[in-house]
């Protein structure tokens, strides 16, 4: 394949793969979160970036691709309120 072919097939899956390695460069895995965010402070990320990088699971990621997995995965819906057997919210 060439660079192109393999930058077209990233593209959707991964949009923000360009970023996300920029951000990380010179990054040596595995990382928390926590040390990703930092790698990507000191490379001057976008603060979006850095935003998205927060929110990603607190785990430790063995390279770039586990990286790039997590912040394409859409973060889970809040949980809804409680709810009592009345169907009112908890309190």
């Amino acid at each position: 394949m060439e660079p192109d072919e393999v930058e077209g097939a990233v593209g959707p899956v991964f949009p923000l793969a360009k970023q996300v390695a920029a951000a990380l460069e010179g990054a040596v895995y595995p990382l928390t979160r926590r040390e990703l965010v930092l790698v990507a402070r000191f490379n001057e990320a976008p603060k979006t970036l850095l935003s998205i990088l927060e929110g990603i699971p607190d785990a430790r990621f063995r390279s770039l691709d586990e990286v790039q997995v997590a912040v394409s995965v859409p973060a889970p819906p809040p949980e809804p309120a409680a709810r009592s057997s009345s169907g009112r919210a908890a309190r």
